[in-house]
């Protein structure tokens, strides 16, 4: 399971800067470069299943605000910042997504609800919940 240990203040939601529709779009580029190393704006946009203009437009309001910065090659790099907040989203994402499918909820309905849920917690109870989960899984085997 993926843990994310955490940098937010106490009591600080994972929201209070982005909004969820920017925050997806930092997940995915973080995941996209977890998984290809590197990621274009016409990437994202399919991947997304989004028009090219949105993304360009996302990516603008991402890069004014220190999340991602746009290179020539190999094209969006996200900042310190914004790997940070990828990482923290990707892995909320990973965990509620595991807890719905343990729970019996399947898999299509289990990512629809994890990428809500990751939006909504602030970061020191998600932690705790992390770490109760976790503990009580170690505790099972």
């Amino acid at each position: 399971m993926t843990t994310y240990t955490g940098t937010r203040k106490e009591g600080e939601f994972v929201a209070d800067e982005l909004g969820r529709v920017k925050q997806d779009y930092v997940k995915k580029i973080y995941e996209l470069i977890q998984k290809r190393g590197n990621v274009r704006e016409v990437d994202l946009a399919k991947e997304m299943n989004l028009s090219k203009p949105s993304v360009c437009i996302a990516i603008k309001d991402l890069q004014e605000k220190g999340y991602v910065q746009e290179l020539i090659w190999p094209g969006l790099q996200l900042t310190r910042k914004g790997e940070e907040l990828g990482k923290e989203l990707y892995a909320r994402y990973v965990f509620y997504q595991g807890l719905l499918m343990q729970c019996g909820i399947s898999e299509e309905d289990a990512k629809k609800e994890a990428c809500m849920m990751e939006h909504v917690q602030s970061s020191e109870n998600f932690l705790k919940l992390q770490e109760y989960f976790c503990s009580s899984m170690k505790s099972q085997k």
